[in-house]
């Protein structure tokens, strides 16, 4: 009997004691999930984190990233027939042929029909166009049918359609788009995206960990701010104020075209506004040609500044792809949010690097008015909300200015390769511990040999002599 009660005894010790540990680790999981602990990343890469986040919901409506590829016999019917179905067109946008004319020019397309002194050819453009010419043989030195080659659709782009069933694919390797903007627009983007990948490894090649995983780059474009913000409210929802965003976990840039923006439909009634306060004083024939050539280039104007906000978040959010998909980033979160950002931004410019003459004013301007966010605010900084979590729009537009700033600071030749081997300090998890005991302003004066008041001077002088 006596033995009877020390074991149920020691049993409710043991249970306590599992007990007490479970609630123990639950905490600190929760600790550092709210701080954006590299720990708690670690943590997720394991069997046990996965099967956690999974039970808790870590990623909330997220959706868990499917294989890059899964043999067909094991894919659901409605797989099946949505991978036929992507083959089939993107096999119907490739060209069949290419026509070498006598001048020495090519064209690719497809020939749907040769006749004795003529050729029928079509060139289309997703469905934005289709452009159909004869062509007289006599122009013609030949005529060349083309390898159809593998379409190369994988499981991971059958269910990203299934995702986004209205929106239409595009497949440009090593690209997956879904859109539901024109042809044209694809091809813009995709050549912004190629031209950035040959800047980007050309200028960071130095602290590149290997090549980019084999799978496809995705890319969610749409037309209107409204479906954007519709996804980013229910996948990103702490990024309210973004253009753009690129999802680690599912390798994903999501973005819209800025001529919908909420920015640009205000900015087009400031003209509406303006031109008809002016309207009745223009009563003149004279008057009102200039009226309307006034209008006219602030309409250009209006469409520049939206294409190059496009433009801008295209580079950035494909710069963040690309500083993970190549190793330079950790996919542990180690690394401030000063550093992912300010190296966005500073790849925001073709090429990459050049001065941004806005930011270098706001950084004067803060400069001159003592406003400056301090090196061990902005460094330290570790916060889930991120550069967010500056509050009001001017200061974290202030953040990002002062991360771009110090990023172009640091990659000047004489701080470069003190950088770039804290880069690589900052991702080998053997380090998390130290990092973490000493702050990232800390590591970063020890790579470069300073201490944070002479960090502090030789930036802020840079930035005061800096061109631009």
């Amino acid at each position: 009997m006596k033995l009877g009660r020390n074991i149920a005894f020691l049993w409710r010790w043991v249970r306590t004691g599992v007990l007490a540990g479970l609630l123990a680790g639950s905490v600190l999981l929760y600790r550092w999930s709210r701080v954006g602990d590299p720990r708690f990343y670690r943590f997720l890469e394991t069997n046990t984190g996965r099967r956690m986040a999974v039970v808790f919901q870590w990623y909330g409506d997220n959706p868990s990233p499917p294989p890059d590829d899964l043999d067909e016999s094991r894919m659901t019917p409605e797989e099946q027939e949505v991978k036929r179905r992507l083959e089939a067109q993107v096999r119907a946008d490739l060209p069949t042929h290419e026509l070498l004319f006598e001048d020495g020019q090519t064209l690719t397309g497809r020939v749907t029909e040769e006749r004795r002194d003529e050729v029928v050819f079509v060139r289309t453009y997703g469905d934005s166009a289709e452009v159909t010419a004869v062509i007289p043989r006599r122009r013609l030195q030949s005529i060349r049918r083309l390898e159809m080659p593998d379409p190369g659709i994988t499981y991971r782009d059958v269910r990203f359609q299934m995702e986004f069933p209205d929106l239409r694919y595009y497949r440009r390797p090593p690209f997956s788009l879904l859109t539901d903007e024109s042809f044209f627009r694809v091809e813009q983007t995709v050549e912004l995206l190629e031209i950035l990948h040959e800047q980007f490894v050309e200028v960071w090649r130095g602290v590149m960990a290997g090549e980019r995983p084999d799978r496809s780059i995705q890319v969610l474009f749409f037309s209107r701010q409204e479906a954007f913000r519709e996804y980013q409210r229910k996948y990103a929802p702490r990024l309210e104020s973004t253009a753009g965003f690129y999802s680690p976990r599912l390798d994903r840039l999501v973005l819209f075209n800025q001529r919908a923006s909420d920015r640009v439909a205000d900015l087009r009634q400031q003209l509406e506004t303006e031109e008809a306060r002016h309207r009745s004083a223009a009563t003149s024939p004279a008057a009102q040609a200039r009226l309307r050539e006034w209008r006219m280039q602030m309409e250009g104007d209006i469409e520049r500044f939206a294409e190059t906000q496009t433009r801008t978040t295209i580079r950035h959010e494909g710069a963040h792809q690309l500083f993970y998909d190549l190793g330079i980033h950790s996919r542990h979160g180690i690394e401030g949010e000063w550093l992912i950002e300010g190296m966005a931004t500073y790849c925001e410019t073709s090429p990459i690097g050049a001065a941004d003459p806005a930011r270098l004013r706001s950084l004067r301007r803060a400069l001159e008015e003592g406003s400056l966010i301090g090196l061990e605010d902005l460094v330290n900084l570790r916060d889930k909300s991120g550069l967010m979590s500056f509050g009001v729009q001017e200061r974290i537009g202030l953040a990002y200015d002062q991360a771009w700033g110090l990023v172009r600071f640091l990659m000047q030749p004489n701080y470069r390769q003190a950088f770039f081997d804290y880069l690589r300090y900052l991702r080998n998890p053997e380090n998390f511990g130290e990092i973490r005991r000493l702050g990232e302003l800390a590591m970063l004066c020890r790579f470069l040999v300073l201490d944070p008041d002479e960090l502090w001077r030789r930036w802020t002088e840079y930035i005061l002599q800096t061109s631009g």
